[in-house]
């Protein structure tokens, strides 16, 4: 694309230059010119249009680093204030805490680099747990199962002490937004939440989906826990308008 425009500002200012003066001949340099200069204003109405377009794809664009959209069902087995997600979702949030504790773990480490089929000199990045989590997000039954739970060791340890921050959309209030700790979910590709937790945000179990990221300073997660965790924030669970009045239960 950028070809393209250069290309026709390239052709004006060429036309522009040879201009000779010659009445007849100059008529049809100015109508070149003027079809340059529609073909460049052209480019740029698609360039700014459109999902893909300037302003909807980039200046508009709502995107967040490390999180992930996943189908969210009901599990009596979640615990309140928790989420179960997929262990290969779980790499895609916590990719930098991963690496960090990859490298502790010399065994695991070298596992992925023979997976990703690097040399023996070479060092993993974090483009390349990127790439590993990308491809076993695809295919989670793409490595060996001893191999999987390696991986899932290390990834415990990542999320220690973890919480996430989950939004349902469309946000319509408070109730939109919660907090949980994640829990690691060996099979499956969705996110299991407790029924208690799902009716207050509106979820009924028929492909609800949720946008899942984590936290990862102190502060942030101390927060969180403490203003939409329903196991510490009492107060939004406890109040029937938060819900729409048509589940109440306690926490002890």
């Amino acid at each position: 694309q950028n070809l393209d425009i250069n290309t026709f500002y390239q052709q004006l200012i060429y036309l522009s230059k040879v201009i000779t003066g010659d009445e007849e001949l100059d008529e049809l340099i100015k109508f070149k010119i003027q079809k340059s200069l529609v073909n460049i204003v052209d480019f740029s109405k698609k360039m700014l249009k459109g999902k893909k377009g300037l302003m909807r794809n980039n200046m508009l664009s709502k995107v967040i680093d490390y999180s992930s959209r996943v189908v969210i069902i009901s599990s009596p087995k979640m615990k309140l204030g928790t989420i179960g997600v997929p262990w290969s979702t779980l790499l895609v949030l916590y990719e930098p805490l991963f690496f960090f504790q990859l490298k502790k773990d010399t065994e695991t480490y070298s596992a992925i680099k023979e997976f990703l089929k690097k040399n023996e000199e070479e060092e993993l990045d974090l483009r390349d747990i990127n790439n590993f989590a990308k491809d076993l997000n695809k295919n989670q039954d793409a490595i060996p199962l001893e191999f999987k739970n390696k991986v899932i060791k290390v990834l415990e340890k990542a999320i220690e002490g973890g919480s996430v921050i989950i939004k349902r959309d469309p946000v319509v209030g408070l109730k939109s937004w919660f907090s949980a700790t994640p829990v690691i979910l060996h099979s499956g590709r969705v996110a299991e939440l407790s029924t208690l937790d799902l009716s207050p945000m509106g979820g009924d179990c028929d492909g609800d989906a949720i946008l899942i990221a984590p936290l990862f300073s102190k502060e942030a997660k101390e927060e969180a826990n403490n203003r939409l965790n329903p196991n510490k924030a009492k107060a939004k669970w406890l109040n029937p308008a938060n819900y729409g009045g048509s589940v109440n239960y306690e926490i002890n």
